[in-house]
C-alpha cells in the first residue's frame, strides 16, 4: 500500500511490476512497454539485465527484487520468531530460464537459498491435495497484478500432474488499470477536446 501511495506523489522514484522485469533485457518488448508507461528510466546493465534510474541512483532489477524478498523475510521472522534461510520460490508459468535464474539470484542477494522453484499453479495444487479425495482434475486460475494464468492439474493423493497451462503476462490487474485509464483519457478527449497524456 505504501508503494502505491508513493507512486502517486513520487512516480519517478517508485518501482512497479518488478516481477515482470526480472531476467529481461532493456530492449525486451515488455521493458519497452514499461518505459512508455512509467516515468522511470530503464538502462542496460553490465550483464544485459535492466537497470532502473531512480532520481540519480541506478538500481538493478534483481537488487529491487532482493529488497522486496528481504522485507518478506523480515515479516516472516517477526511472525514466526525465526529467520528463514531457504524458501520455495513460486514464479508465474511464463517465467523462462532467465527469469527463474534472476529470481533465484534475487533470493540469494536477500540471504535466501532457493530450496525449489515451482510454478504458482503447482504450489496452489499442492495445497489442494487431500489423502482421501482420490484422483481429481482441478483448474487453477490466477489473475494477479502482473498477469493472468490458467492451469489444469490432475491431483492424486501422491502426485500433482500439470495437464495444461496458459496465460498472459500482460493480462493482470495493473494492465486492466492501464486500459481503463487509456479509455478514460480517450473519452475525456472526445468530450473536452485535447487531453494531456
Amino acid at each position: 500500500r505504501a508503494a502505491l501511495a508513493r507512486a502517486t506523489t513520487h512516480p519517478a522514484q517508485t518501482v512497479r511490476a518488478v516481477k515482470r522485469m526480472l531476467g529481461r533485457a532493456v530492449d525486451d518488448p515488455l521493458i519497452e512497454l514499461f518505459a512508455a508507461r512509467f516515468p522511470i528510466r530503464f538502462e542496460a546493465g553490465e550483464r544485459g539485465g535492466v537497470v532502473l534510474r531512480l532520481s540519480e541512483e541506478l538500481h538493478a532489477v534483481e537488487e529491487v527484487a532482493a529488497a522486496l524478498i528481504r522485507q518478506l523475510v523480515d515479516v516472516t521472522e517477526q511472525a514466526c520468531g525465526e529467520r528463514p534461510t531457504s524458501a520455495v520460490l513460486t514464479p508465474p508459468y511464463w517465467y523462462g530460464p532467465r527469469q527463474r535464474k534472476a529470481l533465484s539470484d534475487a533470493a540469494t542477494r536477500a540471504g535466501i537459498t532457493a530450496a525449489q522453484i515451482l510454478s504458482e499453479a503447482t504450489c496452489t495444487a499442492l495445497s489442494l491435495i487431500e489423502a482421501d479425495a482420490g484422483t481429481r482434475t482441478v483448474a487453477v486460475v490466477d489473475v494477479g497484478a502482473a498477469g493472468c494464468t490458467a492451469s489444469v492439474i490432475e491431483l492424486t493423493p501422491r502426485r500433482v500432474r500439470l495437464l495444461s497451462t496458459s496465460g498472459d503476462p500482460l493480462g493482470g490487474g495493473e494492465d486492466v488499470d492501464w486500459g481503463l485509464v487509456k479509455a478514460l483519457r480517450k473519452g475525456l478527449a472526445a468530450r473536452l477536446g485535447e487531453f494531456p497524456e
